[in-house]
């Protein structure tokens, strides 16, 4: 169901332009934290499970995951993160969907792919931090939770 990219890690952190095929959109969030971060006076690493792919939507399509935890700067170990979570952003399709999680996982529940998270309770005004199976509906394109 996931699929880790491992090259990915290797040929971002030397700068090179990727040896797979992956989407503009994604290559377009870690050109920016390469950026941000050379702009510090850093350099950029990318974690070898920072690019994942599963079919979210059902299509037979594998769509894009983009872990922000599993990337960091030598100026700022996390810069994607803060006490709240960490940026991931699932590409489905073209359209791009951005999430601050505290932990996450892509998991199967029934006939459906369901991506789990945790996100900060704090954030959403919960005296404790939640965990939400969402699944992406294609009718109306946007994530909705599994009740």
């Amino acid at each position: 169901m996931i699929r880790i990219l491992p090259a990915l890690a290797l040929t971002f952190a030397a700068g090179a332009a990727a040896a797979i095929d992956i989407p503009a959109a994604t290559a377009a969030l870690i050109e920016h934290n390469r950026t941000q971060c050379a702009s510090n006076g850093g350099q950029l690493s990318v974690g070898p499970d920072a690019v994942l792919q599963a079919d979210m939507n059902g299509d037979g399509v594998e769509d894009t995951i983009f872990d922000g935890s599993q990337v960091s700067c030598t100026k700022d170990p996390q810069p994607t993160c803060s006490e709240l979570g960490c940026d991931l952003n699932v590409i489905v399709g073209t359209d791009q969907h951005n999430f601050i999680v505290l932990g996450w996982s892509v998991e199967r529940a029934g006939d459906r792919v369901v991506l789990r998270t945790k996100q900060s309770g704090f954030l959403l005004n919960k005296s404790e931090d939640p965990i939400y199976d969402l699944y992406f509906d294609n009718q109306s394109q946007s994530w909705q939770v599994v009740k």
